[in-house]
């Protein structure tokens, strides 16, 4: 790496402590997931600390959760709907002037 950076040195371990929006408090050790292989994080967590969030209304998280578009928001990119019972109902995405699901984490059949 110090050749490619032209500052010469050598590297003896590299580690990662961070992982966009996750960091060492995310982790778990290898045999903490042995004696205890469970989820790390519940959906609702997964989602909003990957996504930035969107409140809607329950009417809103109940087209969502039939997988139907609402109107556009102004909003860049993908999205977690949350709904008014602070659970995440999609992840949602503008597409012109919709406001579409890319991922229905509640569907209406569950």
């Amino acid at each position: 790496m110090g050749d490619a950076l032209g500052t010469g040195g050598h590297l003896i371990a590299l580690r990662r402590v961070t992982v966009g929006p996750y960091t060492m408090d995310h982790a778990r050790t290898l045999e903490d997931l042995e004696n205890n292989p469970t989820l790390s994080l519940s959906l609702d967590e997964a989602l909003t600390t990957g996504f930035p969030t969107l409140t809607v209304t329950a009417a809103e998280a109940a087209s969502l959760a039939q997988g139907q578009w609402l109107p556009a928001r102004g909003v860049r990119g993908v999205h977690a709907a949350i709904g008014p019972d602070g659970r995440a109902v999609a992840l949602v995405k503008e597409s012109g002037r919709r406001l579409a699901t890319t991922f229905v984490a509640r569907p209406s059949t569950l």
